[in-house]
């Protein structure tokens, strides 16, 4: 059985959380939780912005910025 509204949400994120992973995946010691730790220390050492173009229906965003996340409006379908 089918619910009346059918809702549906999407957020993307872009920048300096996919660089401390790309790092985090890089190091071999320590294990676990503290790889992401070490990481973040190391990409938060010299923070450097990343140039961003973000295209929608609406227009278009160009700039900098360390991090960026877009996200849809919830839509329901009946």
């Amino acid at each position: 059985m089918h619910n009346e509204h059918e809702w549906s949400l999407a957020v993307v994120s872009a920048g300096v959380d996919a660089a401390v992973n790309a790092r985090a995946n890089t190091l071999a010691w320590p294990s676990g939780q503290g790889r992401y730790l070490r990481a973040v220390l190391g990409e938060l050492t010299g923070p450097a912005p990343y140039g961003y173009r973000l295209t929608t229906d609406t227009g278009i965003w160009q700039g900098r910025a360390l991090l960026v996340a877009a996200a849809t409006p919830a839509t329901s379908a009946a």
